[in-house]
């Protein structure tokens, strides 16, 4: 039982105060004949007749005016006024208790039926056992006390029809806290100017109710000179920081997630806060989130706001009692996370009772980063510890920092040294790392024992930090000498975009802007345009992309413009790749096994060859160094070695030095020679040779069920390597690494090279690889609108990324200047220069004054770009498209087309890599798929249970175009199948064969045959299907009485199985915008599949789209009352089908509105709607071709 119910109280709205003993309440139990009052009032008030002798105590529709809103309410005239101008009339309304004062043209004639509705309005008094005489202004404080607060009423007394009555409203520590008990208590003279500011209602007596919302403290055990991975939570001081235990976070952030969830959904009252509660508390923060569990620890009366401890972080803070909420149990569960340590070793400086603002500010570095540390517990007793920034060879010593910056002095040893060795880091890769892990494990063997130069005093070394590594030619890195200006610009970024969000129709290429990248605010750059006002964006701080929305994308400040960047590209200078012009996969992988395992890294900007300047120009030469600590002996001190990258590369065997060369100029001729000779395979000297025909028994490689050899002479000629690529049926399986490489060995001279393509021979690129398996795994590349699909299958992807670095390589040194001015036209080839560095093969097809609309042939994307990032040349013509083009296949949209939200969320749920299963035949043209994810999930039907526009089911609508044979490859075949007879189930069937109860029509009107009838149109269902009632039918008691008792007793109905669903079968609802239920009828079940309907709301006309979780059974005796709105066929038709969506606009612009209406046929009914002056109300419409009528 409720606690509330113990206390015989009722649920109520105060409707309008006064004072303390005169204010007005409505009960909640009446809510549903209120809402259906209005209803009746708001739509009998347009055709009411104006007031002509106003006379006093007489009740009159009376239109309420406020700042907010308009409303025609009953109200009685209580009062005659002399106005300036009018006569004006004192008004009281009996529903609301207020008065307000209005001239004639706002009173409206009342029927007698609403007259005759007992006032809802309640006259209460405040229940005053002390006959304290209340200040003037108490009432207004009141008015705050419940404002957003679920209030329950006690009555006490009824003294000549006043009801003397307590107040109650819910308190955070579960029990209920008695309004004239706040009033009394808090001051001895209650909310006068004069009253405390320390006003507390920790003291108030409460009604009570043993509450279980308790969140236990966190009993994390420490044991002494043990170590704990946390986070920062909160930083008061050095001597006083809250930490989080690392492991828990995932917890945390669920347990914040849920509640984010949960408080958003529900419809929550904030609570009357008690010191000493747990409540969850809204507290917008960039690091935190919004929902937060807290301890209640001061309550302030008059300021209506409470100091709360965020139990999971340690922090104070003020909130307003509106952003208070009770906490559900469910998330007590988890202990606090907030644990509170102190800095061991550590003192403020000489001289300073107090720790600096300088202290806290260093230590907010490590909650702002969230970085994971080492916290090693010192003593237990206090708890006294050091923290640690790991690395894998030493770990910073935080306790030491301070005390290196001056902000604090050291009282003992832990605090005098800033990097301890990291034991681990002489530990080596394990026995089970592959040939990598064991290269570079034998060539540390030497490190200790290196002479080299690695270490030469002289050399100024940079620390650095190294964001991402490529190769040696490309390594993003950060200058840990930049690290405090960057923090500080990442903190003001915070602060600005947090509060300020402008935002833009368009953006332009490689235009600066902020975006939220993993919940922070990060500078970016536009380097893309995508379909549905996408943008891909370079998050340049952090070297990542991202894909946003145009509304996710916010104005980037002048300020933060200026800002240098935070990260730099730069290569290892004066090395070059052994046995070759690229870097192999092994020496990348080392370089990148190298930067993983050691974090201490320094670099030097160095002098560089004449060969490296064309690097140079794009990223910094550099000299890098990683740290290892030779742990010295008893009474030795510990040796810190620099080892050079660079050198080790080349001691590996991976790389070369490159010794001085004077500066050449070569000729572009020779440049592109010298260009072509490594993609081609053949020397600079011999380009315009052939080149040597292979061995029959080269070396092979298999990718899936494609099979590459990697070194085979071609045994095709030119013309039937294009004619397979285009006529390939699935029979043979076309080597298309072979191909590739095959017009890469085809260089015999320069105007033969396939790179020197004859635009007059080529019209057009070859068609995408056609799909010749039923099922295989593919790379999802594109995702588009109402389901479609680009994607590459897995054993092509590779083929595509050989063929994208031979294009990539031929063009990367182009200059703008080598490129030909050249007036582009629609539908011609090109090879595209992105600003990811990359080059695609593309084709024309759009142009504008300043920009070229281009597609992508082998991603199916389309993106504008300027002219000079157009090339004339193209490679690779004899090769298909990669990117097939294929459709979810049984994926509808039940309004016609998919919203967008629908293509965000496909978005969003799109994987990179997938399987797919071909449903349909494999020579059609578009091919219909069933995607699943690594883990086996259905992304179709996913799809279908996220989106409530999307349905499994084809459309049944009879409108809908298209021959019988279509059809039967739909829905229906289906449904057909599935309904087999089964002699076992026939009890389970037998409700579906029982006919169900109907509702009684209330005949319409009698009229002659041309005699038309004023009707109100209350829904509009189609272009030419609405929902009429007389105009003259208002509610009854008896059917007010049927809703409220539906209402109350629809928990007490079985809901409807979802086999029994039905159309037209007759049920209730609940109705999503007031949360009552209503009678109702199944109109349309196309979403049942994905628990989802429409049903029609019989009483009012409403369709609403409900889950069969919210349909329940109807009462036998709940069909008594009839049914008085009547679903009509306009007879008119469309002239093409073109027109539908607009048409539909114009007549739902009848809604709510009275109207003639014209008896054609009564079973069904059809009927045509008309004007005053006797014209039909889509007259216009017909004149201008857009519909036809019919006289039957």
């Amino acid at each position: 039982m409720d606690k509330r119910d113990k206390l015989e109280t009722e649920s109520v709205e105060v409707t309008h105060i006064e004072s303390l003993e005169c204010f007005y309440i409505q009960f909640k139990k009446n809510q549903f004949r209120f809402f259906q009052l209005e209803k009746e009032i708001n739509n009998y008030a347009q055709m009411a007749g104006p007031v002509v002798h106003p006379e006093l105590n007489n009740l009159y529709l009376v239109m309420y005016t406020t700042q907010k809103e308009k409303r025609w309410c009953r109200g009685r005239l209580v009062e005659f006024k002399n106005g300036e101008r009018e006569p004006l009339y004192e008004i009281f309304f009996i529903d609301f208790g207020s008065t307000q004062t209005v001239n004639i043209s706002k009173l409206r004639e009342i029927t007698p039926n609403l007259e005759l509705i007992k006032p809802f309005a309640i006259r209460c008094e405040l229940y005053n056992p002390a006959n304290i005489s209340w200040n003037r202004n108490a009432h207004v404080y009141m008015g705050k006390m419940i404002n957003g607060k679920e209030v329950y009423m006690m009555l006490k007394n009824i003294q000549d029809c006043v009801h003397v009555v307590d107040l109650l409203v819910s308190s955070s520590d579960g029990g209920m806290t008695s309004i004239v008990d706040i009033m009394i208590n808090t001051c001895s003279n209650p909310l006068s100017a004069a009253s405390d500011d320390n006003s507390s209602v920790s003291s108030l007596p409460m009604v009570p109710f043993s509450s279980d919302v308790k969140v236990y403290s966190n009993s994390y055990k420490f044991k002494k000179n043990c170590s704990y991975d946390v986070i920062v939570a909160n930083v008061v001081d050095p001597h006083n920081i809250f930490v989080q235990i690392a492991s828990n976070a995932e917890a945390l952030r669920k347990v914040t997630s849920a509640m984010k969830s949960y408080y958003r959904n529900m419809d929550t009252f904030s609570c009357v806060p008690v010191e000493g509660s747990f409540v969850a508390v809204l507290n917008k923060d960039a690091i935190r989130g919004h929902w937060h569990r807290a301890l209640i620890k001061k309550v302030n009366l008059n300021s209506s706001t409470a100091s709360v401890k965020f139990i999971d972080w340690g922090n104070n803070v003020v909130v307003p009692w509106n952003n208070i909420r009770m906490l559900a149990e469910q998330f007590c569960r988890l202990e606090s996370q907030a644990i509170l340590v102190r800095l061991a070793q550590i003192e403020p400086p000489e001289g300073s009772l107090a720790w600096s603002d300088r202290a806290t500010t260093f230590l907010q570095t490590y909650f702002a980063t969230q970085e994971p540390l080492k916290m090693k517990a010192i003593n237990t007793d206090p708890f006294e510890v050091a923290l640690f920034q790991m690395k894998d060879t030493v770990d910073i010593c935080v306790n030491a920092l301070l005390v290196r910056e001056k902000i604090a002095v050291s009282t003992g040893k832990i605090s005098q040294v800033v990097e301890w060795p990291n034991v681990m880091e002489n530990q080596g890769f394990t026995g089970e790392d592959g040939l990598v892990e064991s290269l570079l494990e034998k060539a540390e063997e030497s490190d200790y024992d290196d002479g080299s130069e690695d270490d030469d005093p002289n050399v100024v070394k940079q620390p650095i930090n190294v964001v991402k590594v490529v190769s040696p030619e490309l390594i993003h890195i950060k200058f840990q000498s930049l690290l405090e200006k960057e923090q500080q610009l990442h903190k003001e970024l915070q602060i600005h975009y947090f509060k300020e969000q402008e935002t833009k129709d368009s953006w332009e290429l490689d235009e600066l802007c902020v975006v939220n990248y993993s919940n922070f605010y990060i500078r970016g750059k536009i380097v893309a345009k995508l379909p549905d006002d996408q943008y891909r964006i370079n998050v340049y701080d952090l070297v990542e992309e991202a894909t946003k929305h145009v509304t996710q994308i916010y104005v980037c400040t002048k300020y933060f413009a200026k800002q240098p960047n935070s990260v730099f590209k730069a290569h290892l200078g004066n090395i070059r790749p052994a046995g070759g012009e690229k870097w192999s996969l092994t020496s990348i992988e080392t370089l990148q096994k190298i930067f993983g395992k050691y974090k201490d890294i320094y670099g030097t900007k160095i002098a560089i060859d004449a060969s490296d300047k064309p690097q140079a120009t794009k990223s910094i030469p550099m000299h890098m160094w990683y740290t290892k600590v030779k742990l010295g002996g008893a009474l030795e001190a510990n040796v810190k070695k620099f080892i050079s990258v660079n050198n080790k590369l080349v001691k590996m065997g991976f790389a070369y030095k490159v010794a001085p060369k004077p500066v050449q100029v070569a000729s572009p001729k020779d440049a592109s020679d010298k260009l072509l000779a490594p993609i081609c395979n053949v020397s600079g000297d011999d380009v315009g040779e052939s080149p040597v025909k292979p061995e029959s028994n080269a070396e092979s490689t298999v990718f899936g069920n494609v099979k590459l050899q990697k070194n085979t002479s071609p045994d095709k000629n030119d013309s039937e390597a294009a004619e397979a690529s285009g006529s390939q049926k699935g029979k043979e399986t076309v080597n298309w690494y072979d191909l590739v490489e095959e017009e890469e060995r085809q260089a015999s001279s320069q105007n033969d090279s396939p790179y020197d393509t004859k635009e007059a021979d080529i019209e057009d690129w070859i068609p995408p690889f056609p799909i010749d398996k039923e099922e295989f795994h593919a790379i999802i590349i594109t995702a588009e609108n109402e389901g479609y699909l680009y994607l590459r299958e897995e054993s092509l992807h590779k083929v595509y990324l050989e063929m994208e670095n031979n294009i990539k390589e031929f063009f990367a040194n182009k200059t703008p200047g080598e490129k030909e001015d050249h007036k582009w036209e629609v539908g011609q080839l090109c090879t595209i220069a992105s600003d990811d560095g990359k080059f695609y093969r593309g084709k024309v097809y759009g142009i504008s004054s300043e920009a070229v609309t281009v597609v992508m042939i082998d991603f199916g994307s389309d993106h504008l770009v300027k002219p000079d990032q157009l090339h004339r040349e193209i490679l690779y013509p004899k090769i298909p498209a990669f990117a097939s083009r294929v459709k979810l296949d049984r994926v509808f949209p039940k309004c016609g087309s998919w919203l967008s939200s629908d293509y965000e969320c496909f978005l969003s749920l799109c994987p990179n890599y997938a399987r797919i299963v071909v449903k349909s035949s494999l020579k059609t043209e578009m091919p219909l798929v069933e995607m699943f994810t690594t883990d086996g999930i259905n992304v179709n039907h996913l799809l279908t249970q996220r989106c409530p526009n999307l349905t499994r089911c084809e459309s049944l609508d009879s409108s809908k175009s298209g021959d019988d044979d279509d059809e039967e490859d739909g829905a229906v075949i289906e449904d057909e199948e599935s309904v087999d007879y089964d002699p076992e189930k026939d009890v389970l069937n037998l409700a579906a064969l029982i006919p169900h109860q109907k509702y009684t029509i209330q005949p319409l009107p009698e009229a002659e045959p041309d005699e038309k009838i004023y009707m109100t149109i209350i829904a509009v269902l189609a272009f030419n299907k609405v929902v009429i009632k007389p105009s003259i039918c208002i509610p009854t008691d008896e059917l007010l009485t049927l809703g409220q008792h539906i209402h109350q007793q629809h928990m007490d109905q079985p809901v409807v199985r979802k086999s029994d669903i039905r159309i037209g079968m007759p049920c209730i609802c609940r109705y999503s915008e007031d949360g009552i239920w209503y009678r109702a009828e199944i109109f349309n079940i196309e979403g049942l599949d994905c628990g989802y309907v429409f049903v029609f709301f019989v009483d009012f006309g409403n369709v609403e789209s409900v889950t069969v979780d919210n349909i329940r059974e109807m009462r036998k005796e709940w069909f008594d009352q009839p049914v008085s709105s009547h679903v009509a066929e306009l007879a008119i038709e469309l002239k093409t089908g073109n027109h539908m969506e607009h048409v539909f606009q114009q007549i739902k612009q009848l809604y709510e509105e009275e109207k003639l209406v014209k008896v054609l046929q009564r079973e069904p009914l059809r009927v045509h709607l008309y004007e005053e002056n006797g014209e039909l109300c889509y007259n216009s419409m017909v004149k201008r071709g857009l519909l036809t009528v019919r006289d039957a």
